[in-house]
């Protein structure tokens, strides 16, 4: 899904006549001296002059980047801000489906222990659209959580079978399928998965979202805004939220500075 919601935004952003540059990180921003504009060098050499940056990254890339900052560079050894893992396990198969609608079959029951009933939510991306499988394939993503992850470390085929037994618990009238036909395409962890909801110094529980013009308590020179999940909710609404925020703060100053 987060595929489509780029490809859409890059769309949108080409008919505004935006210039989209991708494959090169950003290394540091340096804030406007004489000329007004801030400073922006990329990893490749690269440098940029803009009157206004929004800087849309996860919080621990936040905190380097404005550490380059005259007067922030003591973010860097405050508390990092707490970040949540997760795995995900894709199977394929060409069996039929035990969900039709495109939706997500979150597990409420908090049965324990992890070991035996790992899974945390199940979605088929194919019943959203075709593309998401080959033709005559469907797919079914898995999401596991941290505690569950970590307790299969470097155990995959322990884990694969813990979730296809809670599977065949959910979906009974397709288990054979599931034991037999059902083929794991891969298990993948991301250890920055999302930044804590609730938990650390900088939770991410934020209603209506945080100031984008500050950060962990320092004030951010003029013309730069930040947005992300951690600057809101830990979700893509979140993410949203925090982007149509900056972007109406920097609508606003850029116009205040003509």
């Amino acid at each position: 899904m987060k595929g489509k919601v780029v490809e859409q935004l890059e769309s949108k952003a080409k008919t505004l006549n935006v210039d989209i540059q991708v494959g090169d990180g950003l290394s540091s921003i340096s804030p406007p001296l004489d000329d007004e504009n801030y400073t922006i060098r990329t990893d490749s050499g690269k440098i940029f002059k803009a009157k206004s940056i929004i800087l849309a990254t996860e919080g621990p890339t936040t905190t380097n980047l404005l550490s380059s900052l005259p007067g922030f560079e003591s973010i860097k050894s405050m508390p990092e801000q707490v970040q949540r893992a997760v795995g995900c396990i894709y199977y394929g198969f060409k069996s039929p489906l035990p969900v039709t609608e495109p939706i997500l079959i979150l597990n409420g029951a908090n049965r324990t222990p992890v070991t035996t009933y790992p899974v945390n939510n199940v979605c088929f991306p194919s019943t959203v659209t075709g593309g998401y499988a080959p033709e005559g394939h469907n797919l079914c993503s898995v999401t596991i959580l941290e505690p569950a992850m970590n307790a299969f470390e470097g155990c995959d085929e322990d884990l694969d079978i813990a979730v296809r037994h809670q599977l065949k618990e959910w979906f009974p009238n397709h288990a054979m399928d599931i034991e037999s036909h059902w083929e794991m395409k891969g298990i993948y962890k991301m250890e920055n998965a999302q930044p804590g909801q609730l938990s650390g110094p900088a939770p991410a529980n934020v209603n209506g979202g945080r100031d984008c013009s500050s950060y962990r308590g320092f004030t951010l020179p003029k013309g730069l805004f930040l947005c992300g999940d951690h600057m809101s909710t830990a979700t893509l609404n979140g993410a949203f939220e925090s982007g149509v925020n900056a972007a109406m703060k920097t609508s606003y100053f850029l116009q205040s500075a003509e």
